[in-house]
């Protein structure tokens, strides 16, 4: 089992992959398999306690998630894009641009 401050760490490092367009569970999703609600992560993410039970629950959906990421590409910097023109080569993080216009 996760202590409080590493669930926090690994919520906060979920919520940033997931931002950065990784394929992972929302943290909506982690919290139905957990059988909890998703504020309840939330309000884990912002600093308070939660109960051991739910400490247990979220500690082994991360786990679980962990390993079934484990083989799968992690944040992509780059793409390819295959298309009627041909192919592109489109740089960003999840296929989200780095640089955009304002």
């Amino acid at each position: 089992m996760y202590s409080l401050a590493n669930l926090q760490i690994l919520l906060s490092q979920h919520r940033k992959m997931l931002a950065a367009g990784d394929n992972l569970p929302t943290l909506t999703e982690l919290a139905k398999r957990a059988g909890i609600h998703r504020d309840t992560i939330y309000s884990l993410l912002n600093g308070n306690r939660v109960c051991q039970r739910t400490q247990y629950a979220l500690s082994s959906v991360l786990r679980e998630v962990e390993q079934e990421t484990s083989l799968t590409p992690k944040t992509k910097l780059m793409s390819l894009s295959f298309n009627q023109s041909g192919v592109s080569l489109q740089i960003g993080l999840g296929n989200r641009p780095l640089l955009t216009k304002r």
